[in-house]
């Protein structure tokens, strides 16, 4: 989730979706930075509502929440980035796709932003707003404390949840953007740590194959 204030409208239908598919770093990122090449190949969620920025397929709209109130900085950039993700995927009604804003409270500090939007987008998928999510210093370490009670109670294998190298030797002089999405498990590697080519051939992780 993602920039302009704006009044929130409660005349504004929004339908709480019965589940939503949370997009990975990668997509986010590349909503941001309009380099596209690596989603060519990408297999869209079968859910209608997709979190982080908010998408909602159906409706042809994107939410866009900053915790710190600056969506208006980037708030043209994300939607143009998104029709033209789209085109790149063979839709031809892309002008119809919207961008919206909620009213909310500021963030106030420089440190909250995750624990902010996970918050917001439990918010709006239980209620379809986030006037009410408190952005206090106390709020927000009641919030750190919940999540982090939460991921102790679920935790499990981090090999699991990574095909090649969890991103530990990432180089952050380079673009995080050269990336390919398994084809079986949906996850994401670095090209070079993959041994990837850039193509728009097939690509299964080792996990998947072994698992065949």
């Amino acid at each position: 989730m993602y920039g302009r204030e704006a009044t929130y409208s409660s005349e504004v239908p929004v339908e709480v979706p019965n589940a939503a598919h949370l997009l990975c770093s990668v997509v986010a990122s590349t909503l941001f930075s309009g380099q596209f090449r690596c989603l060519t190949k990408m297999k869209f969620p079968v859910e209608d509502m997709w979190l982080c920025p908010i998408v909602n397929i159906s409706a042809q709209k994107i939410l866009l929440i900053d915790p710190m109130g600056n969506e208006g900085v980037y708030d043209r950039k994300i939607l143009c980035n998104w029709r033209n993700i789209l085109r790149m995927r063979g839709h031809e009604d892309t002008m119809e796709w919207q961008l919206q804003t909620m009213q909310h409270n500021k963030q106030q500090d420089s440190s909250s932003c995750r624990v902010l939007l996970l918050k917001f987008a439990e918010h709006y998928l239980a209620f379809g707003e986030v006037s009410e999510v408190l952005t206090t210093t106390e709020a927000v370490v009641l919030e750190r404390m919940q999540i982090a009670c939460t991921l102790l109670e679920h935790r499990g294998n981090a090999e699991e949840y990574f095909i090649v190298c969890s991103m530990l030797d990432a180089d952050a002089d380079r673009s995080m953007i050269e990336m390919v999405q398994c084809d079986s498990c949906q996850r994401w590697a670095h090209f070079e740590c993959a041994k990837y080519k850039e193509s728009n051939r097939e690509y299964k992780c080792k996990k998947c194959e072994e698992n065949m």
